[in-house]
């Protein structure tokens, strides 16, 4: 089973990426919705979240993810135990996911990562496919689409590696920077590459 991983910076068009790979009839596995689902239902991450970062992050007994994501992206330091904590979970159920699908004998699957090579697992993916966005249409989504400043906006394209270091390790690269039907595209033509190799 062929594992690709799925990254591009914030506001990059990821997810849309992705909705498309399953339209296609790709199995995509999503570490965010992992991470969503351990903040909302894993009481011991959510106990651990509490002591880490105080009663400010929490609301109604569970996270506040818009109060713990405006704290650690403030603070290097604080996100770097929010990562710490969250990250091995998370590895842990793609792993027993992956082993699912590869019993299934599924040929391919896709892994959403946002911050692939910043935690570190590119080594894991047998290749990698980065969605492009440039920095001032990042800015201008994040803006639009979840309301944040641009001090916000900012500290979270901060957080990332540097679009040329990601373009220059990943094995493809899909243009999301304007016209959303030129990127589907050229997913649908990675597609079709892909189901050649794969047979």
């Amino acid at each position: 089973m062929r594992v690709i991983g799925l990254t591009g910076g914030i506001a990059s068009g990821k997810s849309l990426v992705a909705s498309l790979l399953r339209a296609f009839g790709a199995d995509v596995l999503d570490s965010d919705a992992i991470v969503h689902d351990l903040l909302r239902r894993g009481k011991r991450t959510q106990e651990e979240i509490r002591r880490l970062f105080g009663e400010s992050v929490m609301q109604g007994g569970t996270v506040d993810r818009a109060a713990l994501g405006r704290l650690v992206f403030a603070d290097p330091a604080k996100r770097r135990q929010l990562e710490a904590l969250l990250h091995p979970q998370v590895k842990r159920i793609l792993t027993r996911q992956l082993h699912n699908l590869a019993q299934d004998e599924k040929p391919v699957v896709f892994i959403e990562v946002p911050l692939l090579y910043e935690a570190g697992w590119a080594d894991w993916m047998d290749e990698v496919w980065l969605v492009y966005a440039p920095p001032d249409v990042q800015r201008a989504r994040l803006r639009a689409r979840a309301g944040f400043t641009e001090q916000e906006a900012e500290s979270r394209l901060a957080a990332q590696w540097p679009w040329e270091e990601k373009r220059r390790r990943a094995t493809r690269v899909i243009d999301n920077s304007g016209d959303w039907l030129a990127a589907q595209a050229q997913v649908a033509s990675l597609c079709q590459e892909l189901l050649q190799e794969v047979g």
